[in-house]
């Protein structure tokens, strides 16, 4: 889990990245397999509080809130 957080967080923190709500995600869906499920919960919730700059972001903010 942490190797590949650690690979998602800079893509994450890359501002208008294109790759930046799919790496936030793919770090949210790692809590939930090793059932940190508030940490999935804050980050499906950052998720969901970020603009959506085209279709593939919109997809990855309705996959958040689910």
């Amino acid at each position: 889990m942490q190797r590949s957080q650690g690979a998602f967080a800079g893509l994450v923190q890359t501002n208008g990245g294109p790759f930046r709500l799919q790496s936030a995600y793919f770090i949210g869906v790692g809590h939930v397999k090793v059932k940190e499920y508030e940490k999935a919960i804050e980050q499906f919730k950052w998720i969901g509080a970020q603009p959506a700059n085209d279709p593939k972001d919109r997809q990855v903010k309705e996959l958040a809130n689910l």
